[in-house]
């Protein structure tokens, strides 16, 4: 009887190392350990190139989502500060025409400014 053996190329078993172990062991049963071996090696490395994959995944959804808040609150840096919003008292806000300080040459040398919206007429 003639027997012929060929050896596929698959990705996860290492032939040269298993026909080592075979001729080494000298047994059917040895041969079978070592692809065992071989198999839950590769289903480990499997297993692990699949978590990191979904955790660049998670960790690319979750920039994503940081980005879309970023332009959506107008730019603000998430968990650093809050957006400011100032208000002004109508009262304290100075009427065009009316001085904006307080005019006490006397005491603090100080000349006070008019607010104009525009050149007066005929200024020109």
């Amino acid at each position: 009887m003639f027997y012929e053996f060929q050896f596929d190329a698959v990705e996860s078993v290492d032939w040269e190392k298993v026909l080592a172990q075979i001729e080494a062991s000298g047994g059917p049963q040895a041969t079978e350990t070592a692809v065992a071996e071989q198999e839950l090696a590769a289903r480990k490395a499997a297993a692990k190139r699949r978590t990191r994959f979904r955790v660049a995944v998670g960790v690319a959804l979750v920039v994503l989502l940081l980005a879309v808040r970023h332009v959506m609150t107008g730019g603000t840096i998430p968990f650093v500060r809050e957006a400011q919003h100032f208000t002004a008292d109508p009262a304290t806000v100075p009427r065009l025409g009316d001085p904006n300080t307080v005019i006490d040459g006397a005491t603090t040398g100080a000349t006070g400014r008019v607010f104009r919206a525009a050149p007066e007429p005929g200024s020109r």
